[in-house]
């Protein structure tokens, strides 16, 4: 398995050949990590990070190619740099949750909340998260495209594969580096946690569907290194094993969740699914 050694520390790491990682930590409190594959005709980015990320400094770092972008899902901290292109792949399930959060009245809403809910850790860290909401209404403007038909991204002697995985939203995407054996999974899988709270996100049996077909697409390509965008990278496909057992126990009642501000926790002792509907 590829290692990556994570550090409270913007920037690059190099994954393999024309791989890397690009990493990001939101005001001490929430990281994220994009990814860049080039091929020999074009590049593709896999989300943009947050507004203040800055992800067009990194891409030009990196490589002079036509860029491809496509966001896993349609959250602010994936589609924040969307601003810096011209357009943008994204599930249709999705697309609607990419233009909310890129909404100025939207976004108001979930800044106050979050300015209230959030114990920030001084009045310049609040000042850059406003900052930053107010520049995610700047991606209003960008032009969103379908998923390609074909099921894959050509960069020129290099394909990445995406497969449609509804759980943390509707529109969740892995995506996979068939050169490097490599899957980027978005939000679709983590090693602290999976968020199925938003209004967006799918119950956890729809989530489960979605563990049971990425669990047989790992199997069917020998994938055994999977690259998340959020927590410790990478982690490997046997996690899925865990959250599909953690699924399992909470639909069958065998595992009961703990309520806290509306929502339900459960856990194994190692990964935690939060979740709304069953």
């Amino acid at each position: 398995m590829n290692e990556i050694v994570k550090m409270n520390k913007n920037g690059t790491d190099r994954i393999s050949e024309n791989f890397y990682q690009i990493r990001y930590y939101y005001l001490g409190v929430a990281d994220v990590y994009m990814y860049l594959l080039i091929g020999e005709e074009k590049a593709l980015l896999i989300d943009t990070g947050y507004a203040s990320t800055m992800v067009i400094n990194y891409v030009d770092e990196l490589t002079d190619l036509p860029i491809k972008v496509v966001n896993t899902h349609g959250h602010p901290d994936h589609i924040g740099g969307n601003r810096y292109f011209d357009e943008v792949y994204i599930s249709k399930n999705d697309l609607n949750t990419a233009r909310e959060y890129s909404d100025p009245f939207f976004l108001k809403k979930i800044n106050d909340m979050i300015i209230h809910n959030i114990s920030l850790n001084n009045d310049i860290a609040i000042e850059e998260y406003q900052k930053d909401i107010e520049l995610n209404n700047s991606g209003m403007n960008v032009k969103y495209l379908d998923l390609p038909e074909k099921g894959y991204f050509d960069l020129g002697n290099r394909k990445i594969y995406f497969l449609e995985t509804p759980g943390h939203t509707f529109g969740s995407i892995c995506l996979y580096d068939e050169r490097s054996g490599v899957l980027i999974s978005g939000d679709t899988l983590c090693d602290k946690a999976v968020l199925l709270t938003f209004e967006e996100s799918t119950s956890v049996r729809r989530y489960r569907d979605s563990l049971l077909k990425l669990k047989e697409f790992c199997k069917e390509n020998y994938i055994n290194v999977i690259y998340p965008a959020h927590h410790d990278a990478p982690i490997g496909p046997e996690l899925t094993d865990r959250y599909i057992s953690l699924c399992d126990g909470i639909i069958k009642g065998e595992i009961k969740g703990i309520v806290r501000d509306g929502v339900m926790y459960a856990d194994d002792g190692k990964i935690c699914l939060v979740y709304k509907n069953i």
